[in-house]
């Protein structure tokens, strides 16, 4: 991979990740941040702390890197100063009430989170160091998008401890990493060979889902999250039957992907998965954005099996794998449809890092994110330990909660199925969700109503009429009759019926266009004990 060698200063063109990221800037409201919360237990040396933060902006440039457009043409560059520190906010809660001191961390952890940047002059690299004991701080790194995406995350919490162990004094020896503006030049080297757009995977954008084509008030790009944790005894046969990793992930982008097909009525998906570019050496330890989501257009049938399924999606994405360094978004977005500027649905997989100790205080992640491109709803899996947990992120301007907590019912729903059993059929499983089942067998169906005991309508009409005699009981266009007359003309019918031989039993055809005529007529076989079988006059004449 070819290292370049230019004077400080110098503007650098975007790399394809930084370019979709600009591209996708326009709404000042959108959230493309990457940020992540580690815990500090232990003596924390603070100055060696500042120090080794310091260390870690000095090593890595992307972490020192500024955006802004070329004045001459309007393009996007990136500039790198040399003496830009990272921005260290520090608090202090030890005097909050201990009740109360978690209210306060969490303010300023969403504060800290969600605070705009200043591209052009600012610094990207924001620490928030907050101390709630003696022995315990909490420290929150964020950065744009446009410098980390969620490995990247991990990456740069290992050069943190890395940097912090030295200052302490550890003999930990810096591992070798590529500037990102390198990593850069190269992607676009490779990407002069990049295949040429794909049609048939832009069509598959236009995928309808339950929430297509709704968008709410406000319009821009607000995220929402939904958290679920697997339960243990389905995340024991999972971890048994899918063990490792990449078996993992497969499985439950099976499950995703199955899930999409089956809610769009079982149309060709296209999934926007989630590749994290460092299946080089040199990448391990790269902080910048190097992650893409690539398209993944399985071919679905109902008569296949979910381990048949598994296989093939589990195939598809590893060749997709194998081509993720020069992948381009115009292969599959065209610019031309802001609508589909976008995945319909996003799926990503990540492990948390091990907790480790360093220089006498144990390092550990509790919770990370990057929100790096755009898309109507994203699974994240996350795996920490032998527990593992989905996060439902999704446009609230699309989607709303309701409809994400359906969602993440029936993804539950599905993996149990898939788990229990493999060799199903993916078009038979159940993804109705225990609320969506009540609903469609019990609350559609409970069409019971008291009406005090009397069992037939023509009874609570009898009822009525000897309660408010003058009260309109049927209303048509200009026509209206009161329930004394109503009852009154549906009497004198049944009486007719009575003698014209109809009794309990009978079946008394009635053809009449919708009038109050109809209605008497009903009313008057139902009281002379029939049972009335409504007739079309377009029906064929053998059928009437």
């Amino acid at each position: 991979m070819p290292q370049r060698s230019q004077p400080a200063m110098e503007a650098f063109r975007l790399s394809p990740q930084q370019e979709r990221l600009w591209s996708l800037h326009g709404d000042a409201s959108v959230p493309f941040v990457a940020w992540t919360i580690v815990s500090l237990r232990g003596e924390l040396d603070v100055d060696a702390f500042r120090g080794a933060l310091r260390d870690v902006a000095c090593r890595h440039e992307i972490l020192r890197t500024n955006f802004d457009h070329l004045s001459e043409v309007g393009t996007p560059v990136q500039s790198i100063d040399p003496a830009r520190l990272p921005d260290v906010e520090e608090h202090d809660l030890r005097n909050v009430a201990r009740g109360e001191r978690n209210g306060a961390l969490h303010k300023l952890l969403w504060k800290t989170a969600f605070r705009e940047f200043d591209l052009p002059s600012g610094s990207p690299f924001r620490v928030l160091l907050v101390r709630l004991a003696e022995a315990e701080h909490r420290a929150m790194l964020t950065l744009p998008a446009l410098c980390a995406d969620w490995s990247g995350l991990s990456a740069l919490v290992g050069e943190l401890g890395d940097a912090y162990a030295r200052r302490a004094g550890d003999p930990v020896a810096p591992r070798d990493a590529l500037q990102y503006a390198d990593v850069a030049q190269w992607q676009r080297e490779l990407l002069e060979e990049a295949d040429r757009p794909e049609p048939a995977l832009a069509k598959r954008l236009a995928l309808k889902l339950p929430w297509s084509g709704t968008t709410r008030e406000g319009g821009s790009f607000v995220t929402g999250r939904l958290s679920l944790e697997v339960d243990e005894p389905v995340a024991s046969r999972l971890r048994d039957l899918a063990g490792e990793d990449a078996s993992l992930r497969s499985f439950l982008l099976t499950v995703w992907t199955v899930l999409l097909w089956r809610l769009a009525g079982r149309a060709p998906v296209c999934v926007g998965s989630l590749h994290h570019g460092r299946d080089l050496e040199e990448l391990e330890r790269t902080p910048g954005p190097l992650a893409k989501y690539l398209p993944l257009a399985p071919t679905l049938r109902a008569s296949m099996s979910f381990r048949q399924a598994w296989r093939e999606i589990g195939e598809h994405d590893a060749r997709l794998a194998a081509t993720q360094h020069p992948f381009s978004w115009d292969r599959v977005f065209d610019g031309s449809d802001p609508e589909r500027n976008r995945y319909p649905a996003c799926f990503d997989f990540g492990r948390f890092p091990a907790a480790r100790s360093v220089g006498g205080v144990e390092l550990e992640v509790l919770y990370q994110d990057a929100c790096i491109d755009r898309s109507d709803v994203r699974l994240a899996c996350r795996r920490r330990g032998e527990r593992i947990s989905t996060i439902f992120e999704y446009d609230a301007g699309r989607i709303s909660r309701w409809d994400a907590e359906r969602l993440g019912e029936q993804f539950d729903v599905l993996l149990r199925g898939a788990v229990d059993h493999p060799e199903g059929r993916i078009g038979g499983f159940d993804v109705l969700s225990r609320f969506e089942r009540r609903r469609l067998v019990v609350d559609f169906n409970a069409t019971r109503m008291d009406v005090g005991g009397d069992p037939c309508i023509h009874q609570v009409i009898e009822r009525q009429a000897a309660r408010h005699a003058g009260k309109v009981a049927v209303e048509l266009e200009t026509e209206r009759c009161r329930y004394a007359e109503l009852n009154g003309r549906a009497n004198r019918l049944a009486r007719h019926l009575r003698r014209r031989g109809v009794a309990e039993g009978s079946l008394v055809g009635i053809c009449l266009e919708r009038s109050v005529d109809m209605v008497v007529s009903i009313l008057a076989v139902l009281k002379a004990g029939g049972a009335y079988v409504p007739l079309d006059p377009r029906y064929p004449r053998a059928r009437i």
